[in-house]
């Protein structure tokens, strides 16, 4: 392996919470609710979100834009273009938001609820839907990278929705533990799961799901 260069340090309100990849930038926050874009070529740094003393957790990136959130029920989904006036805050509460995701081919973020995922459309600046996991707060969550459908993982399975028709019933993966992470494979036809009696799990899916069954 060949060695690593040094290009520079940043140092945010309070301990790192998150760090990821744009196109060009790095993104980072903190336990503060700062966020940093890092240009690593030229060394420069640009406050996106200045602290709040309310920690961010999760960070995502997307093409332009970028969504943070954290455990005092604020998300902020902005973009890092000069002027751009794209930025929303959406506040729910006191509900701890620890898993987000963006779609692959879409403007759209979807993030956890309690027992619930919203979808939200950063172009519309409007919710697409809200989804009931219903047994458990979600654990983890993934977009197939095809974009077809959505998989979010918590206590005793995994339910898959599929973008094409949110209403109809998800397809339900279920056993008896928790499931705490989910990966898809690059195309989109594996999903793996992690859950916590020490299992992973595997399923290949044929092409998509519609009304809670795998076609």
């Amino acid at each position: 392996m060949a060695a690593l260069t040094l290009l520079g340090q940043t140092q945010l309100q309070d301990y790192v919470t998150a760090v990821a990849w744009g196109d060009r930038y790095l993104l980072a926050t903190s336990a503060a609710g700062d966020v940093y874009q890092i240009d690593p070529l030229l060394g420069e740094q640009v406050i996106l979100q200045p602290a709040t003393e309310q920690s961010l957790d999760v960070l995502a990136v997307a093409g332009d834009r970028w969504a943070a959130a954290g455990q005092q029920g604020r998300l902020i989904i902005g973009s890092w273009h000069e002027g751009d006036d794209r930025r929303h805050l959406l506040n729910y509460g006191s509900v701890w938001i620890d898993q987000l995701a963006w779609h692959p081919h879409h403007p759209w973020v979807a993030f956890s609820l309690g027992h619930y995922v919203q979808v939200w459309d950063a172009a519309a600046a409007e919710v697409i839907t809200t989804l009931d996991f219903g047994e458990s707060s979600v654990l983890a969550l993934a977009w197939q990278p095809t974009g077809e459908t959505l998989a979010v993982a918590g206590y005793r399975g995994i339910q898959v929705w599929a973008v094409a028709d949110w209403d109809a019933d998800p397809l339900a993966l279920g056993f008896m533990s928790a499931a705490v992470g989910l990966a898809w494979s690059p195309q989109g036809d594996y999903l793996a799961a992690s859950n916590m009696d020490h299992i992973g799990y595997g399923w290949k899916p044929r092409t998509s799901v519609r009304g809670g069954k795998l076609l």
